[in-house]
């Protein structure tokens, strides 16, 4: 660990997935000591042998890792994933892990705790441009939309001097390019519609943001902002776009048929989610800005990088 009477800034990192593993490398990057809990230890081998990373296998909507992290931190990050189980999978994860993670913050108060949740939160698929006021849960809502924001409401109740959720737009960047997959993969035809906006954010944009709200000026208390590159565009443009840079037909939708994984996301009336994120507010009160401010940007490097393999 760190010596010679210089200490580093302290994070806590709670899962260690797409996101988390990310936020520990740019932390141990630039010098800061690490705590990372998660329930998948195998997640944790890379960072094992840092000399200032600490792994903590535990389940997070317990309390066995209450006592085996540091008791100040400056800054808490909560960004587990609920991946493809159940309803009552996905409370556990974010509800009961967040309740932990309260109790918990009642006796070591993080300075700073940000929490990564989704624009999955918003219910509007006509297209709309949504803010940061417009996530309501109606009693039709998806269980999980209503879980999103119990777990939100209670992140902003985590002992800390300042609360942040970050309402990230959906994640892609190295290694995490459904889309592309499928095209590499020869998919003619893609389930549902393209017609409606998928609102995105990179990898390591996403990464950036949390240090961001971390170093903000802002003020004590709770803060809730959108997270995205500002610049959304439909399914069939992004498609269509990938498809002539990797030289394939562009693929056909088929409204009749529907993925798994676009199930989850439909909406009341079994709508697709359709909507234009405004982030504005994080960049106002940040000054972030993403390093790719489009999913061309994004992509460019990824495409590059799979040519070189």
């Amino acid at each position: 660990m760190s010596g010679g009477g210089h200490t580093a800034p302290s994070l806590l990192v709670f899962g260690c997935g797409y996101i988390g593993s990310a936020l520990v490398g740019k932390a141990l990057a630039d010098g800061w000591e690490v705590t990372i809990v998660s329930r998948s230890p195998e997640r944790m081998v890379r960072f094992a042998e840092h000399p200032r990373a600490a792994s903590v296998p535990a389940d997070l909507a317990t309390d066995a890792w209450h006592g085996r992290v540091p008791a100040e931190t400056c800054l808490a990050v909560n960004c587990v994933s609920g991946g493809g189980g159940t309803s009552a999978d996905y409370r556990r994860t974010y509800v009961d892990g967040m309740r932990s993670i309260a109790a918990w913050a009642r006796k070591a108060p993080p300075r700073c705790f940000v929490y990564t949740s989704s624009t999955g939160v918003y219910p509007q698929t006509g297209g709309e441009t949504v803010s940061e006021k417009d996530a309501v849960a109606a009693e039709d809502a998806p269980a999980r939309q209503r879980i999103l924001l119990e777990a939100e409401t209670l992140a902003r109740e985590v002992p800390a001097t300042r609360r942040i959720v970050l309402r990230l737009a959906g994640i892609y960047g190295p290694g995490r390019h459904y889309l592309l997959d499928r095209l590499a993969a020869g998919a003619t035809v893609f389930e549902g519609t393209g017609g409606f906006y998928l609102n995105l954010i990179h990898r390591d944009d996403a990464v950036a943001a949390v240090f961001a709200a971390h170093t903000a000026a802002l003020p004590e208390g709770a803060h809730t902002f959108n997270v995205a590159d500002g610049h959304a565009a439909t399914k069939a443009e992004i498609v269509a776009w990938l498809a002539a840079r990797m030289k394939t037909p562009p693929p056909v939708f088929d409204p009749s048929r529907q993925s798994p994984r676009a199930l989850r996301r439909l909406g009341p009336g079994g709508a697709p989610p359709h909507r234009l994120v405004d982030a504005t507010a994080f960049r106002n009160a940040t000054g972030w800005k993403p390093a790719y401010p489009s999913f061309e940007a994004g992509y460019l490097p990824i495409l590059d990088e799979i040519r070189r393999r």
